[in-house]
């Protein structure tokens, strides 16, 4: 595709952007751009200056609108105002909304962040299911500051320090780009003035009840005032050191992980342990960040948390940090691991001697069958039991430390953490053990050893089959 080539024209503003395109976000003519327009300034400003851009350099645009719903009325006014645009501008329009609130507090999250995520959300979505590679957004020079001083009250590390990046990744073959970082908020006001543009103005923006604006409305003037008024030209310029030292130390994570990563997928991540401890303990640092920000949390975690996660090295195993209230990193014998917590069940689940029943990430079924029916194999979620020895009313709960049985082939009983480490089972695995007990006894280690005193022997003249199926929580 042909290079864009900037149009001079009378606004030297729109000229910057034209050339920013070009020259910084190498965009190519006929690129295909889903632009989130929330109705705010920032975002009216982008929508005006990519329908210029587009009208020479061939892009096509679609709006994407998403409704938080945390201001009642002025947010239905927000949304039905940027579709009034689209079909002004005759551009493709897709909106969607979320209960922001509820998923806040379903996840422990502030109201920015989730607003944040479920925004993202939906912008990858409009853009993979309409086959466009491109999301624009309309951050600038003034959030990227604001982003930089919350990032180092946080303790984020030099990631967050570097602000916010012109181009990222947003998902499978989406890019996240924002054509408006190099430009300041005072710029943008100008430019939608002289130009008469109509935004909505979010009243929340004033309000100090948010972290960023109570930055924004105190803090930041305070500093310019009293200390340097040009305090945002010199945080720009750290920030573009930043960057490059970001980048640097990226490449040589990049090297590190692969004889590092052992797993790794969404919620869950191991590292080789033996590989790890070889590394400069910075690095270690860095390795763990870019770990939980690309498959955990989608953000970054305070220095205090990546320092407690470091202890771990020289810890005991079976020592565990927590990450947040959802996420632990656990020393294995020789991994870390990341995981989310076990959904261990606050209640014992009162079972019969036959039927269905679900517990936990499994199903039990317990049922009669005929002895030339038994067929004992290797699978390790099959099991047979004496019927007449399996009590009627029984239970189904987490293994406990104290528990102990008589496993199956022995006569004396063993504690069940014993027994554990003697089957290898990892830290991992070992937290989401079930077991099925009578009132006084476990009568099976579920998938892995049944009680040596309810087998089945040659006077067994019933018997009892059990299968655990276990279940996929993702779906």
């Amino acid at each position: 595709m042909a290079i864009i080539k900037p149009k001079i024209t009378q606004d030297v503003f729109l000229n910057k952007f034209i050339t920013y395109l070009r020259t910084t976000l190498n965009l190519n003519e006929s690129e295909r751009i889903v632009l989130a327009v929330s109705g705010g300034v920032d975002s009216i400003v982008l929508l005006d200056l990519m329908d210029k851009a587009a009208k020479n350099l061939n892009f096509e645009l679609q709006i994407a609108h998403y409704n938080h719903q945390l201001r009642g009325k002025a947010s239905i006014a927000d949304e039905q105002f940027v579709h009034d645009i689209s079909i002004q501008k005759k551009l493709k329009y897709h909106s969607s909304k979320g209960k922001v609130k509820e998923y806040a507090k379903k996840n422990s999250l502030s109201i920015e962040h989730a607003a944040r995520i479920l925004r993202y959300f939906f912008l990858e979505r409009v853009a993979r299911s309409n086959n466009i590679e491109i999301v624009a957004t309309a951050h600038n020079f003034d959030d990227s500051i604001e982003t930089f001083f919350l990032n180092l009250f946080r303790g984020s590390g030099l990631t967050g320090l570097s602000g916010i990046r012109a181009v990222r990744p947003l998902g499978k073959k989406v890019l996240l780009m924002r054509p408006l970082i190099w430009a300041t908020k005072q710029e943008i006001i100008e430019y939608a003035n002289k130009n008469k543009l109509k935004w909505h103005e979010d009243e929340s923006n004033e309000l100090l009840n948010y972290t960023r604006n109570k930055l924004r409305l105190e803090l930041l003037p305070l500093i310019e005032k009293e200390f340097n008024p040009a305090l945002k030209a010199v945080i720009g310029r750290t920030m573009n050191l930043l960057v490059q030292a970001d980048d640097f130390i990226g490449n040589s994570v990049q090297k590190a992980l692969p004889m590092l990563i052992i797993d790794a997928k969404q919620n869950y991540f191991s590292l080789n342990l033996s590989n790890f401890i070889t590394l400069d303990s910075f690095l270690q640092a860095e390795i763990i960040q870019f770990m939980i920000e690309n498959y955990i949390l989608e953000m970054p975690v305070p220095l205090q948390s990546i320092d407690r996660v470091l202890k771990l090295l020289t810890a005991e195993v079976g020592s565990v940090c927590e990450i947040n209230k959802d996420f632990i990193i656990i020393r294995d014998r020789d991994a870390l691991i990341c995981t989310q917590r076990s959904d261990k069940p606050k209640d014992i689940l009162e079972i019969q001697r036959e039927g269905e029943f679900r517990f936990a990430d499994f199903i039990l079924t317990l049922k009669e069958i005929k002895k030339k029916e038994m067929k004992f194999s290797n699978n390790p979620l099959v099991e047979y039991f004496d019927y007449e020895l399996v009590p009627f009313r029984l239970k189904l709960r987490r293994w406990q430390p104290g528990d102990s049985f008589t496993p199956l082939g022995m006569d004396g009983t063993v504690k069940v953490s014993n027994f554990l480490v003697n089957e290898k089972v990892s830290l991992i695995e070992k937290q989401n053990i079930s077991v099925l007990c009578s009132k006084s006894d476990i009568l099976w280690i579920c998938g892995k050893r049944i009680n040596n005193n309810v087998k089945v022997t040659d006077l067994t003249k019933r018997i009892l089959r059990a299968e655990i199926k276990k279940i996929d929580n993702q779906n």
